[in-house]
């Protein structure tokens, strides 16, 4: 027969084993609890540096298939003049003061061309080409340029977006139409595949901006059934992404579109070109450059 103080004291053994294993099992959750933080956040981390190291590579491509997209339709034109030419990149407010200074002057002699494509694609090719006189050699494979020459002085090539209206003429310069676009306020959409930038800039200032950003994976050729897999699930998230842009410039009025020609496409408003995702607006957006010939 068990006495009272024994069975109290088996209780007591008891009581103590069970929470000597409490507290092993205690230290044991929060071991594994920490581990479990531990790989979260690490896990977490990883995620962060791929997403990153993706967005970093869909820039990338952007940029090269931009520039790709300039030097096809730039140097093979442009070739032959080259060695004649000295070329820089204007800043905004440079442009704008050199377009105000050939505002308006006026003399027997002067022609100004403006061309959105190609200049020898104008009309009455003829006359242009008598005006111009041997700098219509030096002119006629430029593009998306605002042309002013002086027959004494000097010929100057301001190169841009292709906004400017086309035509010729002669004994005026007469830069008040380049130069109301760019005091004008419009839309800017800056495409690229899960980042898109929207501004709203108005005489080189950049008065609202808006980005858009989804998750695109980037591009890579594996081949095989998974490579068709993982192009079409690409396909969707770029699809995804545009159609989130294009709710959001609905309504605006006008939009210029900067980017792929693939990705702008079905976009509404009027693409004029490619950008450099390195430079900064508002030269970013106008890429103004002079060209004397």
């Amino acid at each position: 027969m068990e006495l009272p103080w024994q069975k109290a004291s088996r209780l007591q053994d008891r009581v103590e084993t069970l929470e000597a294993e409490k507290s092993s099992l205690e230290d044991e959750l929060e071991s594994v609890e920490s581990q479990l933080e531990s790989e979260a956040g690490r896990r977490k981390k990883l995620a962060r540096q791929k997403q990153d190291a993706e967005e970093k590579l869909n820039r990338l491509q952007d940029r090269l298939e931009t520039e790709k997209s300039s030097k096809e339709s730039g140097d093979a034109s442009q070739a032959d003049a080259a060695s004649s030419r000295s070329a820089s990149d204007l800043s905004h407010g440079e442009a704008v003061r050199l377009l105000r200074r050939l505002d308006g002057m006026s003399a027997e002699g002067l022609v100004q061309v403006c061309s959105p494509g190609k200049v020898s694609k104008l009309g009455d090719t003829k006359g242009l080409r008598d005006a111009l006189g041997e700098e219509y050699g030096s002119v006629s494979g430029l593009e998306s340029v605002a042309v002013f020459h002086d027959p004494q002085l000097f010929t100057v090539a301001l190169d841009t977006r292709p906004f400017i209206e086309p035509g010729w003429s002669r004994g005026e310069f007469d830069a008040s139409g380049i130069l109301e676009f760019i005091e004008s306020r419009k839309t800017w959409v800056l495409v690229s595949a899960g980042e898109t930038r929207i501004l709203e800039e108005k005489s080189g200032r950049v008065v609202k901006q808006d980005r858009i950003q989804s998750r695109v994976n980037h591009e890579h050729s594996k081949g095989g059934f998974s490579q068709e897999r993982f192009e079409e699930k690409r396909s969707n998230q770029v699809e995804r992404h545009l159609g989130n842009v294009q709710e959001s410039i609905e309504g605006r009025d006008p939009v210029y579109l900067l980017g792929e020609k693939r990705l702008c496409s079905d976009l509404p408003g009027e693409r004029l070109g490619g950008f450099d995702p390195n430079a900064s607006p508002p030269e970013q957006l106008y890429a103004f450059r002079v060209t004397r010939l």
